[in-house]
């Protein structure tokens, strides 16, 4: 029997509150999808969060993560 990859098991959609994320708690989450069997998410990343405006990250930058 072949080897299941990544590639084969579910992935989720993940809704991403632009700024009100950091590195840490992504980790985290991350690590419990792939403990949990799934295969990867497809982030998405919606918009800012009220009281975290000094915590944006610029979509697709880098920026957030020195």
């Amino acid at each position: 029997m072949a080897a299941i990859t990544s590639q084969q098991r579910p992935w989720a959609y993940w809704w991403w509150h632009g700024s009100a994320v950091d590195r840490t708690s992504i980790t985290h989450e991350l690590e419990r999808f792939r403990d949990a069997g799934m295969g990867g998410v497809h982030i998405i990343p919606i918009y800012g969060t009220k009281g975290y405006e000094d915590k944006a990250i610029e979509y697709l930058s880098r920026s957030g993560w020195k």
